[in-house]
Parts: C-alpha cells; structure tokens; sequence
C-alpha cells in the first residue's frame, strides 16, 4: 500500500493523498516540490515545529484556497505557492525570507499579511496577482501588516513619478520597486530600511542623487543599473558605502 506521506529524516520528500492535508507532527521542513502538480488539494494545515517550506513544495497546487503556516516557520522558498488559488495569507510572525516567485500567478490572492520579522524578499513574489490589495502612500505600494501597513514598498504607482516620500515605517523595498521610473531625479530612504532588493532603482536614467542610511544591511545586485549619473549620500563606514565602492558608484559621506 502506498505510503500517503513520505517523510526522511524529518524532511517531507512527497504526498499521495487527497484534498485537505494535515501534515504530521514531526516534519521539520517540507521539501522541495513535495506536493508539486497536486491539482486536488485544497487546504492545508502545516504544524508547528516545521521550518522551512522549500523550493515549489505547493507548486502547479492549482485549487489549493487555504493554507496555515505556524509561527515556526522562517523560510519560504523559491516558487512555493507558484499557481495557487490561495485568497487570504497570512504569514508567520517568525517568517524571515520570502524567495523568488513564491506567490507568483496565485491570481485569486487578495490579502496577505507580512511580518515585521521579514529581512528580505525575493524578485516577482507577487506578480500575476491583480487582486492583491496594496496600501497607498505618497507615490508608491505597499504591504504589510496591521501594525504596520508599510512594512514592504513594492512598488511605484507608474513609470512617471517625478519624487516620492518612503513612509517613515519601511523596512524593505521590494526588488525593481523604481524601476524605469526615469523621471525621478532624487529620493531619500528613511532610517528604518534594512533591505533593499535587486534592480530597485534600474533604469531610473535621470536620478542624480540618493540618500540611505546606515540601517541598510542587506542590498541587491545591480539596484542602479542603467542609472546615468548617481551619487549616493551615505555614512562612514557603512554598508552602502563599501557596496558603492566595489561598484564604482559615485559617493559622498554625510
């Protein structure tokens, strides 16, 4: 009889069931691809003690609508929840990274709630996903949580902003955020971002000068690509000071 879990060492490897899933206790992470293609499911409940949710575990999960993730969990992987029809998620208060595409094409998504806990987040997590409500400010969207609505900028309202005020309370901006917005001349990035993600300000052809503190410890590849003419505002000694000098990018102290 086939087994309906196949678990190895505490890493679950695939499933042979159907429709609502109670994964077992013990299982520590949910590996990659484990419940890849399983058009039958449609919910999920994941227990606490599991970690980490790996690589296009839910991938091409078409009909799966509902899914719990405990508090347990830091990680979730590279195109997880790839083509879901998850509607509501909410996201665990321990949750740390969010990889590439992991909710990318899940088309009936309309709320997610992101954790202050989040430290960075993958390129293309939410694209194809036109029912995502975003919360506005100045000249660009977020998301985030209750508490902090503004907790992730994801992006620029359109290509044809002239400037735009970060909220006070952003910890990170989403990979490509400003991208191609060529008008945009100069920006400040307010003392509570830590990440700032591949490609955020590419393309941005007339952005002169840029101003980012110290708080940012974790920055993307490439974030000014194609930028004609930039300087980057920085303190002594810190992060964005030694990106901008292994990068050839112009800089000055504050």
């Amino acid at each position: 009889m086939e087994k309906i879990f196949e678990v190895e060492n505490g890493v679950l490897k695939k499933y042979n069931g159907y429709v609502e899933i109670i994964i077992p206790d013990g299982v520590k992470i949910i590996g990659e691809k484990a419940f890849y293609n399983c058009h039958n499911i449609n919910r999920v409940i994941i227990p606490e003690g599991v970690k980490k949710i790996e690589n296009g575990a839910f991938n091409f999960c078409s009909n799966l609508s509902e899914v719990v993730i405990p508090n347990s969990v830091t990680s979730i992987g590279e195109s997880a929840f790839y083509n879901c029809s998850l509607t509501n998620v909410e996201l665990p208060s321990g949750l740390k990274t969010i990889g590439n595409f992991a909710f990318t094409n899940c088309n009936e998504l309309k709320n997610i709630n992101i954790p202050n806990s989040l430290t960075s987040i993958g390129e293309s997590v939410f694209t194809n996903t036109n029912k995502l409500k975003y919360n506005d400010f100045d000249n660009a969207r977020y998301l985030g949580n209750k508490q902090n609505p503004y907790l992730v900028l994801v992006n620029a309202k359109n290509e044809n902003i002239l400037t735009c005020k970060i909220h006070e309370n952003t910890k990170l901006i989403y990979p490509y955020a400003f991208c191609s917005c060529s008008k945009l001349s100069n920006i400040e990035i307010p003392e509570k971002v830590e990440f700032i993600g591949k490609g955020a300000f590419c393309s941005c052809e007339n952005l002169s000068s840029i101003k980012i503190p110290k708080s940012v410890k974790n920055i993307g590849k490439d974030i000014f690509m194609d930028c004609l003419d930039v300087t980057i505002y920085c303190p002594a000694g810190s992060n964005i000071e030694k990106y901008a000098k292994e990068n050839g990018i112009k800089f000055e102290n504050i």
